[in-house]
């Protein structure tokens, strides 16, 4: 337990080892002070330090110079455990209004992830409706996408004069950003799900290579949406028996011409 002493600033005390020592203020661990540095010209204060005790009174006995130099490193490392921890708290109350001012402008928190590095994984999409999970670097290079992180460009979208989200575009398509895979597989089965729902409403979108990206990101398919691409799968095959049937008689009848006799 710190020793209770009160002082004022710009008190003198002694330290243990016998030095004096302008008083500048109380510590959780101790007091800070600024030991007199004596030269023939005078005492001047040196650097501030953070010290276990303190005294009004110069001590009877002084302790050994081996002690005394013990002592003086233990004070410079807890001088230097009290500006870390300063650093500490000041960075934790940076952190604290910077997530404060997210959560008043939750469209922030992307661009914050970025800066933070905490962004490890992406949803990217094609415009033929075809979806990827991919890790981040996967995504930068990927051809499918960007070949580099400088083709990404953040983009806010308004609604009614108003910043309502970010999101972030690239040459060849959509790209969205995840702080885990379980986070962009989220992302991922949310948008194809949309993507369903418009097709059940009406709109045309790729159902083939919707089912095809739940098949590659490992996301459940909705049994009316498998039916679709079974569908599609059983009229391609059955188209292309009708396009050899018909290349078949053609052959058969080009045969029939070049084996018939010719008339006398």
């Amino acid at each position: 337990m710190a020793q209770k002493v009160t002082l004022n600033p710009g008190d003198e005390v002694y330290l243990e080892d016998g030095r004096i020592a302008g008083f500048v203020a109380s510590a959780p661990d101790g007091f800070i002070v600024r030991p007199i540095i004596e030269s023939d010209e005078g005492g001047w204060p040196g650097k501030p330090i953070l010290v276990a005790r303190v005294s009004r009174e110069e001590p009877a006995d002084k302790i050994s110079p081996v002690i005394a130099e013990l002592r003086t490193a233990e004070a410079d490392l807890r001088a230097k455990v009290f500006a870390l921890r300063a650093e500490a708290m000041d960075l934790e109350r940076a952190q604290l209004d910077r997530r404060a001012h997210i959560a008043q402008h939750g469209h922030l928190e992307t661009l914050d992830n970025f800066l933070s590095g905490k962004i490890t994984h992406a949803v990217t999409r094609e415009y033929d409706d075809k979806f990827y999970v991919q890790d981040l670097s996967e995504a930068a290079q990927d051809e499918r996408s960007y070949s580099s992180l400088r083709l990404i460009s953040l983009v806010g979208s308004l609604r009614g004069g108003t910043l309502t989200s970010w999101s972030i575009e690239g040459r060849s398509g959509h790209f969205v950003p995840a702080t885990s895979r379980e986070a962009a597989v989220a992302i991922a089965a949310s948008q194809i799900e949309k993507e369903f729902s418009d097709h059940r409403a009406g709109r045309r979108v790729n159902v083939v290579n919707l089912v095809a990206s739940c098949k590659r990101i490992g996301l459940p398919i909705p049994a009316d949406m498998a039916a679709i691409v079974a569908a599609a799968a059983h009229e391609a095959a059955a188209n292309a028996v009708r396009k050899a049937e018909q290349s078949l008689e053609v052959a058969r009848a080009q045969l029939a011409a070049v084996a018939k006799p010719e008339a006398v």
